[in-house]
């Protein structure tokens, strides 16, 4: 089922938080809508124009391999932003020419806007609506309950011991 590890699992969780915090309605998992492991990138907007790739990895190699995916494959012709969110913490700055010299002027990827990790996240969420805020925490909450929605008890979805 392709869940062995932390990266799979957050997509969906970071689909429907990055859905609610930035607005991208059309946001969805490349992994699961068109193929597994989808080159270079997990999540897209096509009429945002915003792809976003979704790692445990914080290193600048990291960085210049999904720029380098993401040419290959030709989809700076459909994303104009490349986004990189990290589980966890970036390591530092990065260096600018560095990702410039990969991308030349196919792509932008901005090392200070679009590497993002849960503290820009949180920066981001400071700014929206308290609507927009409690349906992100929502997310987060039905994460934490093990996808079950709100209003609903957990042992509702228990099968029985046994089959009657």
């Amino acid at each position: 089922m392709q869940m062995y590890d932390i990266n799979k699992v957050c997509e969906n969780l970071m689909l429907g938080v990055f859905r609610e915090i930035y607005g991208w309605r059309d946001l969805r998992n490349l992994n699961a809508d068109e193929k597994a492991n989808f080159p270079g990138i997990d999540l897209a907007d096509d009429k945002a124009g915003v792809a976003i790739q979704v790692t445990g990895t914080s290193n600048l190699d990291r960085v210049k391999d999904t720029v380098r995916t993401f040419l290959k494959h030709g989809l700076d012709t459909k994303y104009q932003r490349l986004i990189i969110y990290v589980i966890g913490r970036w390591q530092g700055s990065y260096s600018q020419d560095a990702i410039d010299r990969i991308s030349g002027d196919r792509a932008k990827l901005c090392v200070a806007d679009d590497n993002i990790d849960y503290r820009d996240l949180c920066g981001a969420a400071t700014d929206v609506s308290p609507k927009q805020l409690a349906a992100a925490l929502e997310v987060v909450r039905e994460y934490m309950r093990g996808g079950v929605a709100r209003g609903l008890s957990e042992e509702d979805f228990d099968p029985p011991a046994s089959p009657a």
